[in-house]
């Protein structure tokens, strides 16, 4: 498949979700695509507004969490709904190597 501009932002096939208590509701980025049944699958993180310290500064949509999205054609997208504000893992606890 060639590059194909998408329906959304800048020609963009996904972007941050517009309800902002969802997990990628303030930036999304791919991590894979592949092919199979017909159907392209994409996995991607996505962050969302919640600001949080990072030393002395403060960074929002840093606490990145992976969604799933498939298309048909590589172009429009639907994304696949997880349980945890639609992400598929949820970060761990506070102290936890994952918090």
């Amino acid at each position: 498949m060639g590059k194909s501009k998408g329906p959304l932002t800048m020609g963009a096939v996904l972007e941050p979700h517009p309800d902002e208590n969802r997990f990628d509701s303030a930036h999304v980025g791919v991590s894979d695509v592949y092919f199979s049944d017909g159907l392209y699958w994409m996995w991607y993180f996505g962050g969302d507004r919640q600001v949080l310290e990072v030393g002395k500064f403060q960074a929002k949509g840093i606490q990145m969490l992976p969604g799933c999205a498939v298309s048909r054609d590589g172009i429009n997208w639907v994304r696949l709904e997880g349980s945890h504000r639609g992400a598929f893992l949820s970060p761990g606890q506070p102290g936890e190597f994952d918090a």
